[in-house]
């Protein structure tokens, strides 16, 4: 559990509670760091066992009891929630045991803030792949259909936030297929998967088709929509969808790869499918604001990383 104070564009005190250091987690934080939005930044880590949800109270209370008066300074505190290890092969009890710990650990500190006066904006990782298993040209206006655990977790999630008793501004991000070119010990997407395989002259072995289409996203770009947001004081709420509005098949990034490596890579593409349904978005459903990267540019990006 990860506490920044910092000033937003309008000199604000503003503070920023991020659960979830994963991939997407990484990225935030590296963007937070590196000092693309806020100058000032004063960083705070605090002891939080995934293990152990049941201490979260004292967890909690450690954290108010150490921020007193940075706190009472704030007019609103940000939380971001990244977390979670539940992927998009969960079973239903992997699945719910993620829930109830997300609705555990955010009802502890929704109880908390409330008592204090302190009025939270939260942001939420969700997941268009999740949520729209097997659609193609989402748009703004498509209902959410899970056709799985884990997106039936996700939409879950949304909705502990969205329809809270206490209300609050909610933003959710939904979030089309992750990746990232310099976060490399973290979980691996197909590009990771693939180029690292490449490298080593091993076989990638893929639970979809070739001619799988989904649309890429970096993680960067995700956490810097993020940021900007606290950082210009935009966080007003709403849900937004995240993707680079670009098909790609498997087979397009497989020879975007081997152009690259110039070699070929070698796929085994599994009897039993269980990822191939096709995800695409309309430009039109992408958030305002929202640039995405070039994905050949971030392919060469991720070589140069590879072989540093």
């Amino acid at each position: 559990m990860n506490f920044y104070l910092t000033q937003n564009k309008y000199n604000q005190t503003t503070g920023i509670l991020h659960f979830g250091i994963g991939l997407l987690g990484t990225a935030i934080k590296k963007i937070i760091l590196k000092k693309e939005f806020f100058e000032n930044i004063h960083l705070s880590n605090y002891q939080f066992d995934w293990q152990k949800i049941e201490h979260t109270p004292l967890y909690l209370a450690n954290f108010f009891k150490t921020n007193t008066e940075n706190l009472s300074n704030l007019k609103e505190l940000h939380i971001i929630w990244s977390a979670g290890k539940a992927g998009f092969s969960a079973t239903d009890s992997q699945a719910e045991h993620q829930l109830s710990q997300y609705k555990f650990i955010l009802s502890q500190l929704i109880d908390a803030l409330a008592t204090k006066n302190i009025r939270p904006i939260f942001h939420l990782m969700s997941s268009g792949g999740g949520l729209f298993e097997g659609q193609t040209l989402i748009e703004a206006n498509s209902v959410p259909n899970p056709q799985r655990p884990y997106g039936k977790m996700k939409l879950a999630e949304e909705e502990f936030l969205l329809k809270h008793q206490l209300g609050f501004q909610v933003n959710i991000y939904r979030l089309s297929s992750v990746f990232s070119v310099d976060v490399l010990d973290k979980r691996k997407g197909l590009m990771n998967i693939l180029m690292e395989n490449g490298l080593k002259h091993q076989v990638s072995t893929i639970f979809g088709k070739e001619n799988t289409i989904r649309d890429y996203v970096l993680d960067k770009d995700i956490a810097k929509f993020l940021l900007a947001k606290i950082y210009n004081n935009e966080a007003n709420g709403g849900i937004f969808c995240l993707a680079s509005g670009k098909p790609s098949t498997i087979f397009e990034i497989r020879k975007q790869i081997e152009k690259i490596l110039n070699k070929r890579i070698f796929i085994s593409f599994s009897p039993v499918v269980t990822n191939a349904a096709n995800m695409s978005y309309a430009y039109t459903a992408i958030a305002k604001k929202f640039d995405s990267e070039n994905q050949n540019t971030c392919l060469k990006k991720l070589y140069i990383n590879l072989t540093k």
